[in-house]
């Protein structure tokens, strides 16, 4: 199911929580409610995040416990405003390298998912203070309570070695 067209005609939205309701698709979003601020879809079936990188006006995004595996236009340049990003207990494998670009981002919470690496630019995220990382797979399968983790060189020196207890890192 997608999001009920009646919700869509709600121009002026800037909250939005739609948690919990088998929604597959967020297709077009951007178009319906371009002055979202908040928006929160997690415990859902969303497969992609496609169109919800160009809501200009999105501060919080909460996508998590969906079956996202890569991250289709999320987030970018156009998500300027974008401070927080939760995408726990989803499938991703890695980020993508314009993950950087959202560079007012605070906070990522990526835990419980798949990824095995991290893209170069992380540490250029001057803002970011939170960074949850933990049951992933950070490099050659191992998990992130394992020792060999592979990091991007800046990540490290940034932000310093994830706690082995809970994988965050916050510095």
């Amino acid at each position: 199911p997608s999001i009920p067209g009646t919700f869509l005609q709600l121009s002026k939205l800037e909250i939005v929580r739609m948690t919990g309701n088998k929604l597959q698709s967020v297709k077009d979003l951007e178009k319906h409610w371009p002055l979202v601020k908040v928006l929160a879809l997690d415990g859902n079936e969303i497969q992609s995040a496609t169109g919800l990188g160009k809501m200009q006006h999105l501060e919080k995004l909460h996508l998590r416990q969906n079956k996202l595996t890569e991250l289709d236009g999320v987030p970018s340049a156009d998500n300027s405003r974008l401070t927080m990003i939760c995408l726990s207990s989803n499938q991703l494998t890695k980020l993508p390298d314009r993950f950087v670009e959202a560079t007012a981002l605070k906070e990522i919470y990526l835990n419980s998912n798949l990824i095995e690496v991290l893209p170069d630019g992380l540490a250029k995220l001057g803002d970011l203070t939170k960074l949850n990382l933990a049951h992933n797979k950070l490099g050659k399968g191992k998990t992130v309570d394992e020792e060999d983790y592979v990091l991007p060189s800046d990540f490290v020196e940034r932000f310093g070695m994830p706690d082995i207890a809970n994988g965050k890192c916050i510095k």
